[in-house]
């Protein structure tokens, strides 16, 4: 057992040990600061060659079993290009997290332990560097949302076999390869979330996430895609594992009873998989049995938002709807609409047969 006087030596060890910066005044670091074990940098005072410095100061002030420390913020900052020259010894073990700075380059392929890389709102190009990743095979999330970005090179995600989600958002991504999110093993088992919303996306390729092997949320949402969905673009492998319904947000792309085929979502159907699909704020008018029957039959935990579309509840295209519903073979919570544009009193679920009785 621990003496007194033991415990109070470990203790003063565990402090010295993880103190925020030993040996370091504020002062020597400004406008930066150390918070435990990660350090912080905020406003525009920081440029490249302030970060560099501090960095330094730290580095030099740590014996050689702290090199370690777990992550770097930095926010609002002048500084535009990061690299692991900069950091010396040091070693970042856990986390980037650099938001809203004119952040053009980056390359942290060094620390193959990190896990979280958080970019948003930088400066980053047109087509992101091919190297960006490299390196970096601990990755479980990444953020590039809210920047430049139009394209990515083949491979980009290739050797980030642990990811688990990736944001894009907010970017002016054209268009994507069908093996964009393919790692280096093919099936990425870990990938599970990929936010794509925001962006100007023509066209979905064919197979574009059939890598997936437990897809669980698909963000297209505020893209262009009404007339680029390739017909396997809404395909997920065979071995695809699901224990809830897969998130497919495909709201505010334009899209058209016209584009809207029995081919779309025919992948789902044959799997059988759930999926929480989400077409709203479109210009759907009405649900045709072709697209939306075997969908909503293939697995009654499958639902369809179709909120912010001019859906005509009394179009006789909607006529198999009662009729599926009071055969149990479609749960009325299946179908998500608050309101149709000729009927404010009634949702589409609570028409009858008899509402559509002139229909052939």
């Amino acid at each position: 057992m621990f003496s007194l006087k033991g415990l109070f030596t470990f203790a003063l060890l565990l402090v010295s040990v993880y103190a925020d910066c030993p040996n370091v005044k504020d002062s020597d670091i400004t406008p930066c600061v150390c918070l435990t074990n990660q350090i912080r940098c905020e406003g525009p005072s920081v440029t490249n060659d302030v970060l560099a410095k501090v960095l330094a100061t730290i580095d030099k002030s740590r014996s050689d079993y702290q090199k370690e420390f777990d992550g770097l913020e930095l926010y609002n900052t002048k500084v535009t290009k990061v690299t692991t020259e900069i950091f010396g010894k040091l070693v970042l073990k856990t986390f980037a997290k650099f938001n809203s700075n004119p952040i053009s380059s980056v390359s942290l392929g060094n620390f193959p332990d990190l896990v979280y890389l958080d970019l948003v709102n930088n400066n980053l190009s047109k087509t992101v560097d091919s190297n960006l990743f490299l390196g970096l095979k601990s990755l479980r999330f990444v953020n590039l949302g809210g920047n430049d970005i139009e394209d990515f090179p083949r491979d980009t995600f290739a050797q980030s076999d642990n990811l688990q989600r990736i944001v894009l958002s907010g970017n002016k991504i054209k268009r994507l390869e069908s093996d964009e999110f393919s790692s280096e093993y093919h099936n990425n088992i870990e990938l599970t979330e990929v936010d794509l919303s925001n962006n100007a996306l023509t066209l979905l390729p064919n197979n574009i996430f059939w890598p997936l092997r437990r897809p669980l949320s698909i963000n297209l949402a505020h893209n262009k895609l009404a007339t680029g969905l390739e017909v396997d673009a809404l395909s997920f492998g065979e071995d695809a594992i699901q224990y809830e319904p897969i998130r497919l947000i495909l709201s505010d792309n334009g899209f058209k009873d016209e584009n809207l085929l029995a081919t779309t979502f025919a992948h789902i159907v044959r799997q059988k998989l759930s999926v929480a699909l989400d077409l709203s704020d479109n210009g759907v008018t009405k649900l045709t049995d072709k697209v939306f029957q075997d969908l909503l039959r293939a697995n009654r935990r499958t639902t369809v938002t179709l909120n912010g579309n001019p859906i005509k509840c009394a179009d006789c295209a909607n006529k198999w709807i009662p009729g599926d519903i009071a055969a149990n073979k479609v749960r009325a919570n299946q179908i998500q609409l608050t309101k149709c544009t000729d009927d404010a009193k009634r949702t589409l679920t609570q028409y009858t047969a008899a509402d559509y009785k002139d229909c052939k």
